[in-house]
């Protein structure tokens, strides 16, 4: 069971190079990545930095020990980040690095084919393989220097993944997952809070995965059901999803989701009783959520009612030319439709983003990158829509909606 376990793990995210330290029964698996790059993102209006430099330091963690047909596992996994934009321009004080968690799990397998993870983990709708480089702009929570009011923390998203996968999709939940397993055939339930860091009774989802294949050939369904926010705002929040994924040495991905959601209680956030200053926020500024307030927090379009239909499609690639996979080539192409009715203003038109990255190892540990992301977003491309956690006007700098990282990433 040990070696099932561990190779689920491995198997997740084979770019990682990982070491074993202690002997049978109990295994330790541990692994750190370093990164350092230059990003010309253009996002002067939001972070107060039209480019900057980044450092981020990841760490992996996993033990597990085996009791005869029932094993034991604890997972970590979490980001320690330094960006000039989260701290200096973003918050209002020189904070100190952000920490952000990917995965803290501890599970249970039964026998050879179930197992329960408990904690912190991927969403089952989660099927982007890709390791990401570009670290999300975080805004901190309370006054901001402007003088105004930001009520809730706010994550730009990781800015060279799918589009979808920066609002739509959550990096990371908190909840229970029971996995089947069998050759062949992957059956996955979850109950979960339904959105990152809130509570569970407040805006609960359930989740499933349907999985037929093998690891090299797959393909299934998937889908989240519930809620998110808090009260007394609340959106609907459900999604069905299908996919498909093929290749090892070179792999490519395809998925299509259909979303459903909207306010329950359109009158919750009316700019009259004053409750649209504090719960009138959006979690990604730059992805499929763009909720437009602007600077005095109204709202100029009003609210959508509840059930209005979005669409998500992406298609992706990775290709290794060498066969030490020194090089890599990947890239990505999304698009998020956030209202299939009508396109009639900026919040409902189609989003899309193109994605392409280059790395070369130049020593077993080390590898050099650089990408180049374009995100096309009406709101955000619109110089007479300022929102209320713009840093700066509009007016004051070019809306280019590209970013740039060239830089080098270190595994040990």
């Amino acid at each position: 069971m040990v070696t099932v376990l561990c190779a689920l793990f491995l198997g997740a995210e084979p770019h990682l190079s990982r070491t074993s330290t202690n002997a049978p029964p109990d295994h330790w698996v541990f692994s750190n990545q370093a990164a350092f790059y230059y990003r010309a993102a253009q996002m002067a209006e939001i972070t107060g930095n039209e480019q900057s430099l980044v450092a981020w330091w990841r760490t992996r963690l996993a033990w597990d020990r085996a009791f005869g047909p029932v094993s034991l596992e604890a997972k970590l996994d979490g980001l320690l980040m330094a960006d000039l934009a989260v701290k200096g321009r973003v918050a209002e004080t020189m904070a100190p690095p952000r920490v952000l968690l990917n995965e803290l799990s501890l599970n249970l397998g039964l026998g050879k084919h179930h197992r329960l993870e408990a904690g912190a983990v991927r969403p089952l709708t989660w099927h982007y393989p890709l390791e990401s480089l570009a670290v999300p702009v975080v805004f901190a929570t309370g006054v901001l220097p402007n003088g105004r009011y930001l009520p809730q923390a706010i994550v730009t998203g990781y800015r060279d993944v799918p589009i979808a996968y920066a609002g739509a999709i959550d990096w990371y939940d908190i909840g229970l997952i029971w996995r089947m397993d069998y050759p062949g055939i992957r059956f996955s339930l979850g109950y979960i809070n339904g959105e990152q860091g809130l509570d569970a009774n407040s805006s609960p989802s359930a989740s499933f995965e349907l999985r037929f294949g093998r690891d090299s050939l797959f393909g299934g369904l998937a889908g989240q059901f519930g809620q998110q926010g808090s009260v007394p705002v609340k959106e609907w929040r459900h999604q069905a999803q299908v996919f498909f994924q093929a290749g090892k040495r070179h792999r490519f991905g395809v998925e299509a989701m259909l979303h459903l959601g909207g306010v329950m209680n359109t009158n919750a956030l009316a700019p009259s009783n004053g409750l649209l200053s504090q719960f009138g926020y959006d979690e990604n500024p730059f992805g499929p959520f763009t909720l437009v307030n602007d600077e005095n927090h109204e709202n100029p379009f009003g609210l959508d009612p509840v059930f209005v239909p979005a669409f998500h499609a992406m298609a992706w690639f990775e290709l290794s030319p060498r066969l030490d996979d020194r090089l890599k080539i990947a890239g990505h192409f999304s698009v998020w439709d956030p209202d299939l009715v009508t396109e009639s203003r900026e919040d409902k038109k189609l989003k899309w983003r193109a994605f392409l990255r280059v790395s070369v190892g130049l020593l077993p540990p080390l590898k050099v990158f650089v990408s180049y992301t374009w995100t096309q977003d009406p709101v955000f491309l619109n110089r007479n829509l300022n929102q209320y956690f713009d840093r700066e006007s509009r007016d004051l700098h070019p809306l280019v909606p590209h970013d740039i990282l060239a830089g080098m990433a270190l595994e040990f």
